[in-house]
């Protein structure tokens, strides 16, 4: 992966993994509601759509240090999103508790398998 191949939508991925923790239902449901970039957009604007939890995410954003996706690559680190050729369809299951992101290291391909383990 080449930090040209990260398209704003998996650059905004990357910041929702920074600013919340798995199994965040609110943020599942915002992003899906409004999409990685808008959903990072109101949260940066402090939108009064924002959910409870939008104050947790403003203030561990305001905290965030700086990120170079150059890092990933360096590191063999893919990160894949809803829709991305590789995301394992399997992950539906889980509904609002399926993850926003997978930081995969290795064959992504093997997410295609019947059984995955993280």
């Amino acid at each position: 992966m080449s930090e040209t191949s990260l398209d704003s939508a998996h650059l905004a991925a990357i910041t929702w993994s920074r600013i919340t923790e798995g199994g965040d239902i609110a943020a599942v449901r915002w992003v899906r509601k409004h999409g990685y970039e808008k959903a990072l957009a109101l949260l940066r604007a402090n939108s009064p759509q924002l959910p409870p939890a939008g104050a947790a995410w403003k203030i561990r954003l305001q905290n965030l240090t700086d990120f170079s996706p150059a890092a990933l690559e360096k590191l063999g680190i893919k990160v894949l999103i809803p829709g991305d050729k590789y995301w394992p369809a399997q992950l539906a299951d889980l509904g609002e508790r399926c993850p926003l992101s997978l930081w995969v290291r290795g064959a992504e391909n093997i997410l295609q398998l019947p059984a995955v383990s993280v």
